[in-house]
This record gives C-alpha cells, sequence and structure tokens, in this order.
C-alpha cells in the first residue's frame, strides 16, 4: 500500500514536508512517510517537545509490533505495515494527524439548496464601486 491509498483509507491529506520536500501525512506531532517497499513509517516529533509522548507512543508501538528505528528522549520513528488496522491507527493517533471530513451527497445537496438564498446579487457586489 503507498501512501495515497493509506491516506485515502484513513481520510488524511497528503503534503509536503517542510523539512526534506517529500510528501508525508502531516499531523500535530510528526509525520509519516513512506519507507520501503510495502512499509510506512512515522516519525514522532513533538515540537515544542512534550514530557512522556513519545515513551507512551514507543511503548504503544512495541506491543503492537512495530519496528522502533530511531530512538531518542523525546522523539522516534517506528516502522509499521499499512494494511494492519491497529498499528495504523496507532500511527496516525501518535502524530495527531488531523482526518479530512467527508460529506454525505444528501448532506453536501443539502448545504448547497440552503446556500442558494445567501449568494451575492450581481446588483449588490457592485455596491461600493466609484
Amino acid at each position: 500500500m503507498q501512501l495515497e491509498e493509506f491516506a485515502e483509507t484513513y481520510s488524511l491529506r497528503v503534503r509536503r514536508s517542510r523539512h526534506d520536500g517529500t510528501d508525508n501525512i502531516i499531523g500535530k506531532h510528526g509525520e509519516i512517510y513512506e519507507h520501503s517497499e510495502g512499509k510506512l513509517a512515522v516519525m514522532v516529533l513533538p515540537d515544542p517537545p512534550r514530557r512522556g509522548l513519545w515513551v507512551r507512543s514507543r511503548a504503544k508501538f512495541l506491543a503492537l509490533g512495530m519496528a522502533v528505528g530511531q530512538n531518542g528522549d523525546q522523539e522516534g520513528a517506528a516502522t509499521f505495515d499499512p494494511t494492519h488496522q491497529e498499528q495504523a491507527k496507532a500511527a496516525i493517533h501518535a502524530i495527531r494527524a488531523k482526518r479530512m471530513r467527508k460529506l454525505s451527497p444528501e448532506r453536501k445537496a443539502n448545504l448547497l439548496i440552503a446556500g442558494q438564498g445567501t449568494r451575492l446579487k450581481r446588483r449588490h457586489m457592485a455596491q461600493n464601486a466609484v
């Protein structure tokens, strides 16, 4: 599973990393990136450092069978199988990735209908024209 498929499955947004310019899933406390063929990695980098976040995340990662590749005092990285649901959820939770909202077709249609009466009319747009 590639990063884009993983992001679509879990309703996450893929963005460019500010560190190295690659496509990553960026969260509040770290990133998820492609590590190797069929493997993803999670890098927990809280900024500013949060005491115990990496320690708790690492303990959960090891309990789920994820391999810890880098282990620092307050930051680290682990690889995981993106098809393993529990590992994926733990990685997403550790970096506090924000999920994208998905509107149902019914809700989207209702919002469009409700917004029809509030749109600006052509005559109102030239109100402050000179």
